[in-house]
């Protein structure tokens, strides 16, 4: 759950999953599923968010065949939850080699019918770009 928040790219959660580490710390085994502290509702929500965010995107990915053969689908979605969703499309797409980039943080995985890895394409910078 605290991965989840974490990754949920909201401002401000770095200070909420402190706030909700230390109450957990200093508060009885039970205190987690106290949802009448604001912080503890706020992490459980944001949580829920991304794992749905991850939801869809194992639901709503499609993919195209690429002239190699590899299959390629871009995505953007709204938080970082890719990660969630790897382990299933190497379970369901295990017999072919794919894909699946996040164009909104520049970054994928692809899968080589043995391990997805993840990858990282930087646009190059022109030097008009860099002067300015």
């Amino acid at each position: 759950m605290l991965l989840h928040v974490w990754m949920s790219e909201e401002p401000g959660s770095d200070s909420l999953l402190f706030r909700y580490i230390c109450k957990i710390f200093n508060n009885p085994a039970s205190y987690a599923a106290n949802f009448a502290d604001p912080d503890i509702l706020e992490v459980n929500q944001l949580a829920k968010k991304v794992g749905r965010e991850a939801e869809h995107l194992r639901q709503f990915v499609r993919f195209q065949k690429a002239s190699d053969g590899t299959y390629f689908a871009p995505v953007s979605p709204k938080r970082n939850a890719l990660p969630f969703s790897i382990d299933f499309f190497k379970d369901r797409f295990a017999d072919q080699k794919w894909l699946i980039y996040d164009t909104k943080r520049h970054y994928g995985f692809y899968y080589d019918l043995k391990e997805a890895k993840e990858i990282k394409y930087i646009l190059p910078i022109s030097s008009k770009q860099f002067l300015r």
